[in-house]
């Protein structure tokens, strides 16, 4: 695809592949609209269908470790006790872990493909098998690139978390390898870091003060979540020349 596209006339109309953040929020703003419905259904999944499983675990912990769910003394815990619920939290831990990210896979694939202008269902929750191992295995590098490059100072960790944003969606929508793609996510990043940078920024800033507001702060991230992350798709669409607008 060429740098500089026309419209139908011949006019150019400018670089489809390098928009202003401006733009891309309006753009951003028309797909999340028409598609809302399939979008906040897909949210809610990502953030209900884990907890359905971690409530009931953390139920389960609770009477193993004797602490009375309707109030009251504890019973006194034992070494058997305490090994048996530190092995009860971290399996938790795990299977709530593995489910949050094969749901945000499903999740990734209908923002990608509203992107593309195309119109996902909920099949996308199942018809992405395939690629959950390098999806998971991307995911745990890039958190795992983060987390150094934050313990060497704040910043760092920023660049990379910019600069690595690409790698799930390349993982997903060109079924390149987790380390193939966080290297392509680096490439293609050049010169978007700042638009990644204040997308996110912005939508943390906004999460902390609806997270601030009791109930208000589930139900808002049910909006904030999949708006940013669509935004981060209309993002790498302009990379990828897919973006429909």
């Amino acid at each position: 695809m060429d740098r500089i596209s026309r419209h139908s006339s011949g006019q150019i109309v400018g670089d489809r592949r390098n928009r202003e953040l401006g733009e891309l929020i309006a753009i951003n703003n028309a797909m999340f609209q028409q598609n809302v419905g399939i979008i906040l259904g897909g949210a809610a999944t990502n953030v209900f269908l884990p907890m359905a499983v971690i409530i009931p675990v953390a139920v389960l912990i609770t009477l193993v470790a004797g602490i009375p769910l309707g109030g009251g003394d504890a019973t006194k815990t034992t070494p058997t006790n305490d090994l048996l619920v530190g092995l009860m939290v971290g399996a938790a831990a795990i299977i709530g872990g593995l489910l949050y990210i094969f749901v945000k896979l499903g999740l990734t694939s209908i923002l990608l493909k509203i992107s593309k202008g195309e119109r996902p269902g909920f099949s996308e929750f199942t018809n992405n098998r395939a690629a959950y191992g390098s999806f998971l295995i991307a995911n745990i590098l890039v958190f795992i690139a983060i987390t150094i490059g934050t313990i060497f100072l704040i910043v760092p960790g920023i660049i990379v978390g910019c600069k690595l944003a690409f790698t799930p969606l390349l993982v997903l929508d060109k079924g390149m390898g987790p380390i193939e793609a966080m290297q392509e996510s680096w490439k293609m990043t050049e010169g978007q870091g700042w638009k990644i940078f204040f997308s996110s920024a912005a939508y943390y800033i906004i999460n902390a003060i609806v997270g601030c507001i009791p109930l208000l702060g589930m139900v808002g991230s049910l909006v904030t979540l999949p708006y940013y992350e669509m935004l981060i798709c209309t993002i790498y669409g302009t990379r990828t020349g897919d973006l429909a607008a």
